[in-house]
């Protein structure tokens, strides 16, 4: 029997169900077929495109490790940011 193949961190094809499954946190994982996945992506794209554009959220962007990570905010209330 083959393992799964990471596609990314904490996502796997395993081929021989034609599954892809995505690790969230240390403790749940999701498995979609391949078409529910597809779908999922475009969903969560189109999520991510319209918080880019809201005025209500801030993208903080900051290095790691020597690699460009970014990090979503809620938009404080108050004019004071850290």
């Amino acid at each position: 029997m083959s393992e799964p193949v990471e596609l990314a961190e904490g996502i796997w094809f395993d081929e021989v169900t034609s599954t892809i499954i995505v690790g969230v946190g240390e403790k749940i994982s999701v498995a979609f077929d391949i078409s529910e996945f597809w779908e999922f992506c475009e969903n969560i794209s189109f999520a991510k495109s319209e918080i880019k554009n809201n005025k209500k959220f801030i993208i903080g962007i900051y290095e790691e490790d020597g690699i460009e990570k970014t990090q979503l905010f809620l938009k404080s209330d108050t004019e004071e940011v850290n």
